[in-house]
């Protein structure tokens, strides 16, 4: 089972309690065959949450000693996965070039993120996951341009692909937890 993090609740971490949630890990298959899905009620939201809990001020505001902030992580979150699955397999994805300049590695926050932008990240963020499934189950992923992360990381195929992109939005859901404590 691969997928990432955004769409899955492991924690509830936006509400302040550390209680494991059901996760779509356990709905979530990858296989030769295919990604399949199954539904559940109340599915968790996840990432998405965070939309819902803080205002555009409190998303764009970088605290002292951080290069980053809420926002920026989303974007952060979507471009990676863009580069690591789409680019990596050198089909076309479904975000703005845009989006994925603003926010690729190397990039930091340049100036304060308009209630547009924010709202096309958390439509991004919810969005994105369909046309991926539908993608990797129509066989568009053929192959898989070998590469060595910026943090050492080799990957081989899209399955490796898509494990470190679980593996990376871990770390910047760790980073926005951080940030969190700081912008209450």
């Amino acid at each position: 089972m691969i997928w990432s993090i955004r769409h899955a609740t492991v924690f509830s971490i936006f509400g302040g309690n550390w209680v494991k949630e059901p996760s779509l890990f356990d709905r979530i298959k990858i296989s030769r065959h295919g990604i399949t899905l199954s539904p559940i009620e109340n599915e968790p939201v996840g990432l998405p949450q965070i939309f819902g809990n803080y205002s555009l001020e409190p998303l764009n505001r970088i605290p002292d000693g951080f290069s980053n902030n809420l926002i920026w992580n989303i974007g952060h979150i979507i471009a990676t996965e863009h580069k690591l699955i789409y680019i990596g397999s050198e089909v076309k994805g479904n975000i703005p070039n845009e989006i994925f300049n603003s926010y690729q590695s190397g990039t930091r926050p340049a100036a304060a993120v308009s209630q547009r932008e924010a709202d096309l990240l958390k439509r991004l963020l919810l969005e994105l996951i369909e046309p991926t499934i539908c993608d990797f189950n129509n066989k568009k992923f053929v192959t898989y341009r070998e590469r060595t992360t910026g943090t050492g990381f080799h990957l081989t195929s899209m399955y490796d692909a898509f494990k470190w992109n679980n593996y990376h939005e871990g770390l910047h859901l760790s980073y926005m937890m951080s940030i969190k404590k700081f912008i209450v």
